[in-house]
C-alpha cells in the first residue's frame, strides 16, 4: 500500500507540473505529495495501475482498502485542480458504507480495535460490583471501536455515553446499539470546554477516543477538556497513531480536517519526535532519513493525576511487535511501568492475535494494565 501510495503520489506531482495553482484547502495536501515525490524518486516503481493490480492479486485481504486508495489516488490530481470534489470520492453516491468498512474491517482496525478492547476490560478488572462504571466515548462516529468496546464491558453495571461532533452519527448509533439500554447518545465538541456543553466535570471513570483527538487544531487544549471529564483516577485511553502512512494521507487527507491542526510545526503529532503526550513539538525539520511526526495506528493513555482510591489500576506505555515485547529503557521508566513477567503476558496476548490471523500488524504503541500483585 505505501509502494502504491508512492506512485500515485509520483504522477500526480509529475501531472500538475511546475508552480501549479492549488486551493488553499488542499495546499497542505500538496505538500505530503510533494514529500512523498521526493522521498521516492530515486526508488524504481513500476506504474500505479500495475502495482495495484499485482496488490490485488497477492493480498486480497486488503481489498476493500485498495479500492478506496485507488479511486482516491487516480484522481489526485484533479482535487488538487479543484475539479474534482473529493467527498465524491470518499462517499460515492452519498453511500459511507465503504469508508466505514475502514474503521470496523480492515486487518489494521480490527486488530486495533481488539487490543482496544483488551485494554479497558484489563483496566476495569476488579472494579468494585457494587459501584457502577461511567465510560465516554469521544468522537465515536460509526461505532466501530464501539461494537468491540460493548462486547468486552459488563454491561449491567456500565454507564455508556457515545459522543460525537455530529448528531447524525449519534441518531445512527442509536438505531445500531438499540439493544443496550444503557447507552446515552449525545453531540460533544471536544475542542471546546465540555462543561459549557452539559457534562459535568470529573463525571467520568473512563475516557475512550479512537482515532479523532488528531482531527482538532491544538491537542494540548483537546487534551485538557478530555481530562477534565475524568473522575480523581480516571484513565483516558487513547487509539491514536505515531507514524506516517502514505496511503491514509492519500485517502483522508482530501479532507480538511486531517490537516486541521495548527499546533505542530513538523506535522498532526499525538507523540511528537518521542516527546511526552501532548507536549510541544520540538520543531526538528522533516528530512528524508526523519519523516515528519505524523499520526497512523496506535494504543496510547494517559491516567489521570489526581489522587484517588480508584480500583482502575494505572496504565504504562511499552513498545512492543508481535511474539516480542520489551519495557522501555530504565531512564524513561515511570513507577508503573511494566515487570518482566507483565511484558511476557502482554507478548503472549499478542501472539495468540498472530495466530487468529492478524498478520499485518506491525510495531505498535500498546497500553494494557499490569496484573494484579
Amino acid at each position: 500500500m505505501e509502494t502504491l501510495s508512492a506512485a500515485y503520489a509520483r504522477e500526480a506531482v509529475r501531472e500538475l507540473g511546475d508552480a501549479p495553482e492549488i486551493p488553499l484547502q488542499h495546499r497542505r495536501l500538496y505538500a505530503r505529495l510533494q514529500q512523498i515525490a521526493a522521498e521516492t524518486a530515486d526508488e524504481a516503481a513500476a506504474p500505479a495501475e500495475q502495482l495495484a493490480a499485482a496488490l490485488a492479486h497477492q493480498h486480497p485481504s486488503v481489498a476493500g482498502e485498495l479500492r478506496v486508495l485507488q479511486r482516491c489516488g487516480e484522481q489526485l490530481a484533479a482535487v488538487l485542480r479543484g475539479a474534482c470534489d473529493p467527498l465524491q470520492l470518499l462517499f460515492p453516491g452519498g453511500d459511507t458504507g465503504e469508508l466505514a468498512g475502514l474503521y470496523a474491517d480492515s486487518t489494521a482496525a480490527r486488530c486495533m480495535n481488539t487490543l482496544l478492547g483488551e485494554t479497558v476490560a484489563e483496566a476495569l478488572r476488579g472494579w468494585p460490583a457494587e459501584r457502577p462504571i461511567r465510560i465516554l466515548e469521544i468522537g465515536a462516529g460509526t461505532g466501530a471501536s464501539t461494537a468491540y468496546l460493548l462486547q468486552r464491558l459488563p454491561m449491567e453495571r456500565v454507564r455508556y455515553t457515545f459522543s460525537d461532533i455530529s448528531p447524525h452519527f449519534a441518531a445512527k448509533a442509536r438505531q445500531r446499539f438499540g439493544a443496550y439500554s444503557s447507552i446515552d447518545y449525545r453531540t460533544l465538541d471536544i475542542e471546546h470546554d465540555p462543561t459549557a456543553q452539559g457534562y459535568d466535570a470529573h463525571g467520568f471513570d473512563l475516557v475512550v477516543a479512537a482515532n479523532v483527538l488528531h482531527a482538532t487544531r491544538d491537542l494540548a487544549a483537546t487534551l485538557r477538556h478530555a481530562g477534565s471529564l475524568l473522575a480523581p483516577g480516571g484513565l483516558l485511553v487513547l487509539l491514536e497513531g505515531i507514524a506516517p502512512q502514505r496511503w491514509l494521507d492519500l485517502i483522508f487527507g482530501l479532507t480538511g480536517g486531517w490537516w486541521r491542526f495548527e499546533d505542530a510545526t513538523c506535522g498532526r503529532s499525538i507523540r511528537c519526535c518521542r516527546q511526552p503526550l501532548g507536549a510541544k513539538c520540538c520543531g526538528t525539520p522533516a528530512s528524508r532519513k526523519r519523516p515528519p511526526c505524523r499520526p497512523t495506528t496506535a494504543a496510547l493513555a494517559r491516567r489521570c493525576t489526581r489522587r484517588s482510591s480508584s480500583p482502575v489500576r494505572r496504565l504504562t506505555t511499552i513498545k512492543t511487535c508481535i511474539g516480542t515485547s520489551r519495557p522501555l529503557p530504565r531512564n524513561q521508566r515511570r513507577r508503573n511501568s511494566f515487570s518482566p513477567r507483565e511484558s511476557r503476558r502482554v507478548a503472549e496476548k499478542l501472539r495468540l492475535l498472530e495466530k487468529a490471523g492478524m498478520r499485518e500488524v506491525k510495531s505498535r504503541d500498546l497500553l494494557i494494565s499490569p496484573s494484579p500483585q
